[in-house]
């Protein structure tokens, strides 16, 4: 089992949240939020036929700044790209082109590889209009949640994609497991219908490691029975085993979706841009 870093901090408890105080905390945490400063208002974009794109640019396009495109999770059939909005936001607060994005899902009747195909669409897009957004091509990230996670992985470890850096919040690296525990199989069966053994891991990120991926941040939960610790651990042993600079975070006692709490989520959200900052080498303003 790979070594990794615990936490120490121990945040107040999502039944807080309840409280009155707690309240207060959530709406303080989810009030509006001024346009950033150096920044443009979220700008809508297709980036494709059908599905959209929310960026970011710098309001002095001349400039080249680092990106990070935002991956949504909700098992692949449903979610929302405002479960990142925050995240956007204040990064673009401290110089960051960012951009969050919609893609096909289950739901709709869409199966693999196809949302897999639109996260590089976007990314593609991102660099086509670099020069417009203030972006820097060469220095883009992938960043999501859950199966947002896996998208942004899958993304990450695709040659073609060149993306310099991933970060991922207890991502589905490993397909087979859901497919073995009935209350997540369906998850699979629709993403991917019939699949085999062999499928489901050439479309998980364990079966797609490889020693040119770039580097990889991830934040789990000891406790998520979703995305389990044992799988997250195993991929970033492999990430290691490759040479592939890795990191892994992990909550005490946290469960899946853990960083929705406010103070989880700020933990969060500063290493984030430690890590970014140092893997893009980015002179914005921390």
């Amino acid at each position: 089992m790979v070594d990794y870093e615990v936490h120490p901090t121990t945040p107040p408890e999502m039944a807080e949240l309840a409280t009155a105080p707690g309240i207060a905390y959530s709406l303080e945490f989810l009030a509006p939020m001024a346009p950033p400063a150096g920044a443009t208002e979220l700008r809508r974009s297709e980036y494709q036929p059908g599905l959209d794109l929310w960026a970011h640019g710098r309001l002095d396009p001349s400039e080249r700044r680092p990106g990070v495109l935002f991956v949504h999770g909700g098992g692949w059939g449903a979610g929302s790209p405002c479960y990142h909005l925050r995240h956007a936001h204040q990064l673009a607060q401290r110089g960051w082109v960012t951009a969050i994005i919609t893609c096909r899902l289950t739901a709709s009747g869409a199966t693999w590889p196809a949302p897999g195909e639109d996260v590089r669409a976007a990314i593609g897009w991102l660099r086509a209009n670099a020069h417009g957004l203030g972006l820097d091509p060469g220095r883009l990230a992938v960043a999501g949640g859950s199966a947002g996670g896996h998208l942004s992985a899958m993304a990450a470890l695709d040659p073609d994609a060149g993306v310099q850096a991933a970060v991922l919040w207890y991502p589905a690296v490993d397909l087979r497991s859901f497919a073995q525990v009935p209350e997540f199989a369906p998850m699979t069966d629709a993403l991917l219908p019939g699949a085999d053994h062999d499928a489901l891991l050439a479309a998980s990120p364990v079966g797609n490691v490889h020693a040119g991926a770039p580097p990889m941040l991830t934040f789990t939960g000891d406790v998520d029975p979703v995305t389990t610790l044992d799988d997250i651990a195993g991929f970033h042993e492999q990430l290691t085993d490759h040479g592939v600079r890795n990191e892994l975070l992990v909550f005490k006692g946290r469960d899946h979706g853990f960083d929705f709490h406010p103070a989880d989520w700020q933990a969060c959200f500063d290493r984030m841009c430690a890590f970014l900052t140092s893997v893009l080498e980015t002179s914005a303003p921390g």
